[in-house]
């Protein structure tokens, strides 16, 4: 009684992680913003680069607003973001 697990945070983020927003894995997410470089950064063309992954606007549109959430909200997560973001 008393102790804790830290494993149950790990699990949740975790699953934040691996659950896609409307089909786009944060791997993915961080592919097509790293994409934008390209372009001068020109998140129109956001949508663009999503669908070569097979990603409509209007998924591409609902998976910005969700990982932007997500990675506002935990450091996990947005660490992991810029990790993939940068190639690293």
């Amino acid at each position: 009684m008393g102790s804790t697990d830290d494993r149950s945070g790990t699990t949740a983020i975790a699953d934040q992680l691996s659950e896609p927003i409307a089909g786009v894995t944060l791997e993915a997410y961080a592919r097509v913003s790293a994409g934008l470089a390209d372009f001068g950064f020109d998140p129109r063309k956001g949508p663009e680069l999503a669908a070569r992954l097979g990603v409509s606007t209007a998924g591409w549109s609902e998976a910005v607003q969700g990982w932007n959430a997500r990675i506002r909200s935990d450091a996990d997560i947005a660490h992991e973001f810029n990790r993939l973001y940068t190639g690293q």
